[in-house]
């Protein structure tokens, strides 16, 4: 069979065009990292990396939520701490000036300082996050309680989706907390203990005691809550940290290459280019030289 010059430089040249691609792909392994630059490199994985990247992206989601929930539970927590330290205070007040040997005077300037108290706790009723009214429920759009200490929230306990198939309430129930749909009514009962004190009414003052310090309680109680689920956000954020991780890894494994390895292939590509290149030099172009190889 004869073979002729113009052939063996087709052939060459098809040789070289193969190993250098060989070498820009080993080049492109080297310097990303990765084995699977493009999902002709190897389809299956590419479409499984396709599929944890979407899972990855549902986890950082998650973390988000997580993220969230978790400024809007401390903002919830700082607020019910405040609430606590009004509430001691009206509950030293009462007891202070149940006692009969204050006069009309010193007690109605306790009863202003009531009033006062009570503009305060209306105040952290409305306090408000990133322009979410915490106390308001659903209906966070607006400051849910007025000045009186109506509620015009739904007194809801918003959730949000922290984890895959996981919701954790990220709020606490303004009504409930304030005791404006069962419980102690807060703002009743400071209206309450503010005309016991400007009447100069010591029996009257000292029928509050009890209702106020259930109150402390009522508040207390829903601190806790609040408390309880920052701790399932925690646990949360840690099992979506740990599947991320996971995820990561598998990544990893489907499209990523040692660097030892890929470094390797370089060399390796880059050293059969120069043979190839070689060879090609030595083969003049059809046409340049006559006759023909057998």
């Amino acid at each position: 069979m004869r073979v002729t010059d113009a052939a063996l430089f087709d052939r060459s040249q098809r040789g070289l065009s193969l190993v250098r691609s060989s070498y820009m792909a080993a080049q492109q392994r080297a310097m990303t990292g990765k084995r699977v630059n493009a999902p002709s490199d190897d389809p299956l994985a590419a479409s499984l990396s396709r599929r944890v990247q979407a899972r990855l992206a549902r986890f950082e989601a998650h973390g988000r939520a997580i993220d969230a929930g978790d400024r809007r539970l401390q903002a919830t927590d700082a607020a019910l701490s405040q609430v606590g330290a009004v509430m001691d205070r009206i509950r030293q007040i009462a007891i202070q000036f149940a006692n009969d040997t204050y006069g009309a005077d010193e007690r109605a300037m306790a009863a202003a300082e009531v009033v006062e108290l009570k503009a305060a706790l209306v105040s952290l009723g409305n306090t408000e996050v990133g322009g979410q009214h915490l106390f308001a429920g659903y209906r966070d759009a607006a400051a849910p309680f007025d000045a009186a200490g109506a509620y015009s929230g739904d007194g809801a306990e918003p959730e949000l989706d922290v984890a895959p198939g996981l919701r954790v309430k990220v709020g606490v129930s303004g009504a409930q907390a304030f005791g404006v749909g069962a419980g102690v009514n807060l703002f009743a009962t400071f209206d309450v203990l503010s005309a016991a004190l400007f009447a100069n009414d010591g029996a009257s003052v000292r029928a509050t005691i009890d209702s106020i310090a259930t109150g402390v309680e009522q508040v207390a109680d829903v601190r806790g809550t609040a408390g309880v689920r920052m701790q399932a956000l925690a646990a949360a954020r840690s099992a979506v940290e740990r599947l991320s991780e996971q995820s990561r890894a598998t990544q990893a494994s489907l499209v990523e290459i040692d660097a030892v390895e890929a470094f390797s292939d370089l060399a390796r590509a880059e050293h059969a280019l120069t043979a190839a290149v070689q060879v090609a030099s030595m083969l003049p172009p059809p046409g340049l030289a006559g006759g023909s190889t057998r």
